[in-house]
């Protein structure tokens, strides 16, 4: 079985905000929580499996920046959001994503009583926070199996971290 763990990782990207006569470009930093599977970051596995795409700039969508964002898509990590087993399940995105091509990551996911696999993985068109498109499939890209006791002991705390941080300072 492999081994899902969530390292803390911090990319810089240019945000390009449009308004009617003029552009801005502002410089961000965001912290997130990747995915590593068996110790080697997800973005890593991916570019391995497509030396073409440029997965420094890839994020999650696990990052305090939005909080809520990161609870809902750690409950869709767990199978909590009712996805039919042909839908992708987005996990890594571009978070100055302008509907570009191939611009996030997905996969399919299957739970069991005692496992989660990840297969099936595809690059899509993908908006950071719309619906997933899967478009092209990885070929080359191999399925993972965790434990489904350790896969979801991982998840739940990230989203405990997440809820205290929605919470606030605690007052006591």
């Amino acid at each position: 079985m492999n081994v899902l763990s969530l390292v803390k990782q911090t990319i810089t990207f240019t945000e390009v905000r449009r308004r009617l006569f003029f552009r801005r470009e502002t410089e961000r930093v965001r912290t997130f929580l990747d995915f590593a599977i068996d110790g080697v970051l997800l973005r890593e596995l991916a570019l391995a499996w497509d030396p073409s795409m440029d997965t420094d700039r890839f994020s999650t969508k696990l990052t305090e920046d939005d909080p809520h964002e990161a609870v809902d898509e750690i409950d869709s990590l767990l199978g909590r959001m009712g996805l039919d087993p042909d839908e992708y399940q987005g996990l890594l995105f571009l978070p100055d994503s302008q509907n570009t091509t191939n611009d996030g990551l997905a996969a399919q996911l299957s739970f069991e009583t005692d496992r989660v696999v990840w297969g099936n993985f595809a690059w899509g068109d993908a908006s950071p926070w719309l619906d997933f498109d899967a478009s092209h499939r990885i070929e080359n890209a191999p399925t993972f199996t965790f434990d489904r006791l350790q896969y979801e002991t991982v998840l739940l705390e990230a989203r405990d971290h997440y809820i205290r941080y929605i919470a606030g300072p605690s007052r006591g």
